[in-house]
């Protein structure tokens, strides 16, 4: 079915879900809905990203709470399943095969039309640039390579709900670009969950940014909300012909200041402007070279919420 054509499901909810391995608790009480857009997921390595994003896709039963795709247990209804992929940090392609016998393996994972599926792996090795490789066998690929194909396998049944883990990782730059603004096109007819660790694509990827710690969501908010948050209390940065004089000139006025590469960073106050800071400077007699704006949105909150489990 085209992605034009496709009719799409409502989402995905997690219900008060509590999720772990044998006796490791990984989710805590977690309690979210997702609809058609581009969600991003941050959090530190452990948090429990991998372990939502598996429960989400019916490879993991919650201990506690339930998941509903669409208003259905994927538990309960397996069929469900066929809506929902997700693209793991690693390749899971089995090396012993080539590139186009595991997509037609997963084809039949996915109970798809064996006549649609050839037109299918076309289509996707077409447009993320391995028509080349689809014989290869998947054992001879780059970390590169092998990551654009299992993108076009995740996306092999068209899913409504798509879970992807770190999905530019091991990319040329130009091709991550190419592929972050597909998957940003398909936030608008499905539910998009992606992972990363790259605060600025986050910045530029997210319509609701969500942040995971120690199992939990301690932040779940539109981006609009997150750059609200980060203009109120932005850091600025201060590059000066002395740098110790400057940042001395700023101490001596009341600010905490940090050096990051040849700028003097400081967390300006809402009632002060950047022009006035800059008048004190030169009052003060230090020849400011450059001002500017030292944090993305994203960046910014991340960085006070971290900075909280200290």
């Amino acid at each position: 079915m085209s992605e034009q054509g496709k009719i799409q499901m409502t989402g995905i909810s997690y219900s008060s879900v509590t999720a772990g391995y044998k006796s490791l608790r990984v989710l805590d009480d977690v309690n979210l809905e997702l609809d058609r857009g581009f969600n991003v997921l941050l959090g530190p390595n452990g948090c429990g990203k991998t372990t939502l994003f598996r429960c989400g896709c019916g490879i993991l039963q919650p201990n506690e709470g339930t998941v509903l795709v669409d208003g259905q247990n994927p538990y309960e209804e397996p069929s469900v399943k066929r809506e929902v992929s997700y693209l793991p940090h690693r390749p899971v392609l089995n090396t012993e095969l080539t590139v186009r016998q595991n997509l037609r393996f997963w084809g039949k994972v996915q109970n798809l039309p064996t006549e649609d599926v050839s037109d299918r792996i076309a289509q996707l090795a077409d447009r993320f640039d391995f028509r080349e490789l689809l014989d290869r066998n998947a054992g001879e690929l780059s970390r590169g390579q092998s990551q654009r194909a299992s993108i076009g396998q995740a996306l092999l049944p068209d899913p409504s709900v798509l879970f992807l883990d770190e999905a530019t990782t091991g990319l040329d730059p130009m091709i991550a670009q190419d592929i972050r603004s597909y998957l940003d096109q398909l936030g608008n007819t499905r539910t998009v969950i992606y992972s990363t660790h790259d605060l600025n694509e986050a910045d530029d990827l997210a319509e609701r940014l969500l942040i995971m710690r120690d199992g939990q969501l301690v932040f779940d908010g539109s981006i609009e909300e997150v750059r609200d948050r980060a203009f109120e209390r932005p850091t600025i940065g201060f590059e000066a012909v002395d740098t110790d004089a400057a940042r001395q000139a700023l101490e001596n006025q009341g600010y905490e200041t940090e050096i990051e590469d040849s700028y003097v960073v400081v967390t300006k106050r809402p009632e002060t402007e950047m022009s006035e800071l800059v008048t004190r400077l030169a009052r003060d007699g230090i020849n400011v070279r450059e001002v500017k704006m030292m944090e993305n949105s994203v960046q910014s909150l991340y960085n006070n919420i971290e900075s909280s489990y200290e």
